[in-house]
């Protein structure tokens, strides 16, 4: 059975019908184009390094755009975040006690992509609760536990200072509990009230009000005996807050122990930014930096020249620029939520990428050498993560390859207008040639003249042919483009302005994007260590 026929048209004709899932049923996944997607989402560099090396792909425009994005993207006045994240890094290993540092780590030391996950979730907005789960499932035990510790004393401090005003001097967990009771601590009265409407079920009418009242003492007294479970826990010397957490959920405390996990998060993330020094002396050993001395300065002076010295030094040498590019991926914000890529019958590339506004940007072009295809979607992927608008990383996109193929067409179309334009003019040119030899008689003359009329009409058919206006559906190779949300379609190619052909690419730097490029082993080498 013959392979079904396809052109740029009729690929986004199926899609605006919303035929997608049955294009892909045709193709052929692009495997390593999610994985990149996922790559830059984690700001995890090595990662790019080693999909590249494992599809031999080049990561020159992914390269060239995180290099001109830096001055933009890089922080001159904090920290870098890749010390932050040595730190954390360093603190759930097997060295922190040795550098008389508080230990979070557990049983299994989490890898690099775990490592980063957590680091970004510490220090981002992301749910307490969520955060809490992901440090219990890599068993960091020790975490678990600096994040009660530390959140719960947060609380009874800001509790002592609701009801009492602030500390004289500084009193253990107990001597809290002793003074003030654990029922003034965590008002009583409203956690009882609390559970009693959590747990209360919705009665019907036929209920007196002597049943409604015996029905919500018996709840009141689960309520203070659940609390008195919790009181008991916290009095003791030493907490097990794996079992503190649980009684207080079974006491309906959910607000308490986000509250409390929230504050001892703020604490570990703030401790990470305390020692980010010791974190930033690891990176400048794996980066061949030298680390300034900041020992006079405080954190966030210190921050300032590390971040300013670092980017300096990092300019003239290969694992600079490594240090440099991890460092833009760490701060980068991206539209992009998602993306696939699919090879169709024919060559045909179908991209997609999602955006994190739910809408869904198509790509169509047909390149046959699997390098061109390589390039064009590593091309496409650094215009997306490059421009700060999807619009725009289309435009730019299709501007490249409308500029790359605009001689090839131009000199193609040339040539057709001197095709159909010479029976004319050699007919003219023979008419006024015979004309000129009858009326002056001079043969050689009226040769020269009809070669000159000849010339010029050629030539002016050329022009004619070369300057006409280039549009994407003119050449296979120009992706044609295609937008959805909602089901519905939102721009396509027509909807780009391209008029203006003379202008440069953007301010997108050219590269060597044609697959010729490939990896330095230097730099694959660096980002193993890292």
């Amino acid at each position: 059975m013959d392979k079904p026929t396809f052109t740029k048209a009729k690929i986004r004709d199926l899609i605006k019908i919303a035929r997608y899932n049955r294009l892909l049923e045709q193709g052929e996944q692009v495997t390593y184009f999610s994985r990149i997607i996922e790559a830059i989402k984690a700001s995890n560099y090595s990662s790019l390094l080693t999909i590249s090396y494992e599809f031999g792909l080049s990561l020159a425009a992914v390269n060239k755009a995180l290099d001109r994005m830096a001055r933009k993207v890089y922080r001159f006045d904090s920290m870098p975040l890749a010390c932050e994240l040595e730190t954390l890094h360093i603190l759930v290993g097997p060295n922190a006690k040795e550098l008389e540092l508080v230990e979070l780590g557990g049983k299994k030391e989490p890898n690099d992509k775990q490592r980063r996950k957590l680091y970004f979730m510490i220090t981002g907005s992301s749910n307490p609760g969520e955060t809490m789960k992901f440090i219990r499932s890599l068993r960091l035990d020790m975490m678990y536990g600096k994040v009660w510790e530390w959140g719960l004393r947060k609380y009874l401090d800001t509790r002592y200072l609701v009801l009492k005003g602030p500390l004289d001097e500084e009193k253990s967990r107990l001597d809290i509990i002793r003074e003030l009771g654990l029922p003034a601590l965590f008002d009583e009265a409203m956690l009882i009230q609390r559970f009693t409407i959590q747990a209360g079920k919705p009665e019907s009418g036929g209920k007196d009000l002597r049943d409604q009242l015996a029905s919500e003492n018996t709840l009141k007294a689960e309520a203070l005996s659940k609390l008195n479970e919790v009181y008991n826990l916290l009095q003791e010397s030493e907490l097990n807050f794996g079992k503190l957490e649980r009684a207080m959920a079974d006491a309906g405390m959910d607000l308490e122990i986000s509250n409390i996990e929230k504050a001892g998060i703020d604490e570990v993330r703030n401790y990470i930014r305390k020692y980010s020094v010791t974190g930033a002396r690891e990176v400048a050993n794996r980066y061949e930096l030298v680390c300034p001395s900041v020992s006079n300065l405080d954190l966030i002076e210190a921050g300032r020249a590390i971040a300013r010295s670092y980017f300096s030094q990092a300019q003239g040498t290969k694992k600079g620029r490594l240090f440099i590019r991890s460092e833009v991926l760490n701060n980068l914000k991206p539209f992009v939520s998602s993306g696939d890529c699919h090879r169709l019958p024919g060559g045909y590339m179908l991209a997609l990428i999602r955006t994190i506004d739910g809408e869904e940007h198509y790509l169509i072009c047909r390149l046959t050498a699997k390098a061109e295809q390589d390039a064009f979607n590593m091309r496409m992927l650094a215009y997306f993560f490059y421009y700060e608008a999807p619009q725009k990383a289309v435009f730019r996109l299709i501007k490249y390859y409308l500029d790359t193929q605009a001689g090839g067409i131009r000199t193609m179309r040339a040539i057709r207008k001197m095709l159909i334009a010479a029976p004319i003019v050699v007919s003219l040119a023979v008419l006024v040639s015979a004309l000129y030899y009858i009326v002056l008689g001079v043969g050689g003359e009226s040769f020269l003249v009809g070669a000159g009329i000849t010339f010029i009409g050629m030539l002016i058919a050329a022009k004619n042919g070369y300057e006409e206006k280039i549009k994407p559906a003119d050449h296979q190779k120009i992706p044609s483009y295609l937008s959805r949300k909602d089901g519905k379609v939102t721009a396509t190619t027509s909807s780009l302005n391209f008029s203006d052909m003379s202008s440069e690419n953007g301010d997108f730097p050219a590269d060597d994007a044609d697959g010729s490029h490939r990896p330095d082993p230097s730099e694959s080498d660096s980002a193993k260590q890292s």
